[in-house]
């Protein structure tokens, strides 16, 4: 997350509670769907998005992390 600070400039507790409120709104919306008869196959493909989009977070965090350590080491 802190490439989320430095890139963006998104003060730390501010991000946090950004993060929190998008947390939200997806379980809100998760919960909206499974009450409809095709809630099963959205869930599965929210599941999906969340899953890749999550995966890659992670990965431009490595990436930035990286990137931040090679300019230390200069």
């Amino acid at each position: 997350m802190d490439f989320i600070h430095t890139i963006l400039g998104i003060p730390h507790l501010l991000s946090h509670l950004l993060f929190c409120c998008c947390g939200l709104l997806f379980c809100c919306c998760g919960l909206v769907i499974l009450h409809f008869p095709v809630g099963l196959l959205l869930v599965g493909v929210f599941r999906g998005i969340s899953q890749g989009l999550t995966f890659y977070v992670l990965l431009l965090h490595l990436i930035f992390q990286l990137y931040i350590l090679g300019l230390q080491l200069l």
